[in-house]
């Protein structure tokens, strides 16, 4: 199950769903806890999804 919320939040992220929409999706309590945990992959992403 852990796998599944993993690549989930991935797919979603990298299809620059907003990470607020993640967080609810997910169901975390706290945006915080989401950017903890998949804050890295936003950053990492990014350039791409902006086109550089």
């Amino acid at each position: 199950m852990h796998d599944l919320r993993h690549t989930a939040a991935t797919l979603m992220i990298g299809s620059g769903v907003p990470l607020p929409v993640v967080s609810k999706v997910l169901r975390h309590t706290q945006l915080a806890i989401t950017a903890d945990l998949y804050g890295r992959l936003t950053r990492e992403i990014a350039p791409g999804a902006a086109g550089t």
